[in-house]
């Protein structure tokens, strides 16, 4: 699925997008964050958190943007 559909069905509320872009990004941004932050569990917690929001404020995603530079 490309990113514009990734994100179409997010505001759809599909789970299965949901799931998709955690699986897609949430190890890369750990990996950033917890390089960053010099620790793993505190990046593993903020992902989670930006994740919970991802899905929260999902009807404010516009589809002519990155969701990878949105997160």
């Amino acid at each position: 699925m490309n990113e514009r559909r990734l994100i179409l069905a997010l505001k759809r509320g599909e789970m299965s997008a949901y799931e998709q872009a955690f699986h897609l990004y949430y190890p890369k941004y750990v990996r950033f964050a917890g390089y960053v932050l010099g620790d793993i569990i505190v990046a593993k917690d903020l992902m989670q958190n930006v994740f919970m929001k991802l899905w929260k404020y999902r009807d404010r995603l516009r589809e002519d943007l990155s969701l990878e530079n949105f997160l």
